[in-house]
């Protein structure tokens, strides 16, 4: 068994696949394995992950959305650590080690750190996230999934009583869900330094159908919000405007 097990989740990435993949391949934490879960893409995506059998795990799957993909991924995990990276986004070369390090150390549950936004021109914001707090995770979800490690154990519990690691009935927010179902298990703790990237860019879902995207974000993260906080009208309406005008600004 490997200490972590790194999961990329792709569709049609062919543009920015190999700079994810080299962002793993130079990671300082050697102990890991790294599975690639293929969304059914259509482009050269397939082609390019091929050129790296040797050092990776493929997974096909006909296209069916992210969070059957990530829990493609998460079937075939050997590791006792989970790491999640997007096809479009990378690492710093020391972010598994990094991670991996405080959590043999303090034995929380999910560590999570700062990122960079990169957007299309190259440019980079560095976006700090906030100390862990239960009750403000529930109202808005402020952990990036690509800046996160996972302790194996608490997502094997939530299988066990749930049925499922990621909710597939969600088309987007399935990492909001995740998050809030983990904090009622295990303890979470912010790392105050960047060791991901978050891309933008026109290809993206939330780039190229812009309406459709907030839409169907807007839809799963009221039906995530209603599931753990209830249904007042008020409220929900603030929270829903809040999330529209953040999908606007590119605020994840």
């Amino acid at each position: 068994m490997v200490k972590i097990s790194a999961i990329v989740t792709v569709y049609n990435g062919q543009d920015y696949l190999e700079e994810c993949l080299a962002s793993i391949f130079v990671q300082t934490m050697k102990d890991m394995e790294i599975i690639v879960s293929n969304d059914g893409s259509t482009d050269g995506t397939r082609q390019i992950l091929e050129r790296y059998r040797d050092k990776i795990v493929i997974l096909d799957q006909p296209h069916q959305g992210v969070s059957r993909a990530l829990n493609n991924g998460m079937a075939h995990a050997s590791g006792d650590y989970v790491a999640y990276l997007a096809h479009d986004d990378w690492w710093e070369p020391k972010k598994l080690s990094t991670e991996f390090e405080f959590m043999e150390k303090y034995g929380v549950g999910v560590v999570y750190s700062d990122f960079y936004r990169v957007y299309p021109d190259g440019s980079k914001v560095l976006t700090p996230t906030p100390e862990f707090d239960k009750e403000a995770l529930r109202k808005q979800c402020f952990i990036n999934i690509s800046s996160s490690m996972i302790d194996r154990r608490f997502l094997n519990q939530l299988r066990i009583r749930d049925g499922h690691f990621f909710d597939e009935n969600l088309v987007s927010a399935m990492d909001w869900d995740l998050w809030i179902r983990l904090s009622e298990l295990c303890a979470f703790h912010r790392i105050p330094i960047p060791l991901a990237y978050y891309r933008l860019h026109a290809q993206q879902w939330s780039q190229s159908r812009p309406g459709v995207y907030r839409w169907s974000h807007l839809r799963a993260r009221c039906r995530v919000c209603r599931r753990y906080n209830g249904f007042d009208p008020r409220r929900c309406a603030r929270r829903c405007l809040g999330l529209v005008f953040s999908q606007i600004l590119h605020v994840k």
